[in-house]
């Protein structure tokens, strides 16, 4: 079975499933000649819900993980082709788009452009999902410090 085909099967690894949506999250950033197009998006078409929860997850680390001054960089040259590419619509679920969210935060002043990007996964949520982002956006400094828009 291929790396690729693995990802189809992430709930029969177990443990290993989620180390494997991790290290295609990583593969897919620091080494984007690894895959094609078309076998990134074969990879990524073939994550589930938890699948995409896991690969946000990993985004979101690295992100974070990457020093300020090159977040900008690693944004527009990985993570935005990963996740503007077409994704399913079963990939769609409070869960990865809570991931999302993350994602878009750590973006600090670029969170406009980040919003744009990731509106696709964003799915009506609970009141308890809808108060824990706004609880993770009041833990930031964008109430008081982003620029009002429209």
């Amino acid at each position: 079975m291929s790396f690729i085909e693995a990802l189809g099967h992430r709930e029969e690894l177990a443990d290993g499933g989620r180390y494997l949506c991790r290290l295609l999250a990583n593969v897919a950033i620091d080494s984007a000649a690894s895959l094609t197009e078309d076998e990134l998006t074969n990879a990524l078409q073939r994550l589930d819900r938890r699948g995409m929860v896991e690969f946000t997850d990993a985004l979101v680390r690295v992100l974070q993980g990457t020093d300020e001054s090159k977040q900008p960089d690693l944004w527009s040259g990985a993570i935005k082709r990963l996740i503007g590419r077409p994704f399913d619509q079963d990939q769609r679920s409070p869960e990865p788009a809570g991931r999302m969210v993350d994602l878009a935060l750590a973006m600090g002043d670029r969170l406009d452009e980040a919003a744009e990007t990731i509106h696709f996964f964003l799915t009506p949520v609970s009141s308890r999902q809808f108060g824990s982002v706004v609880h993770r956006i009041a833990e930031t400094d964008f109430p008081s410090d982003f620029p009002t828009r429209r």
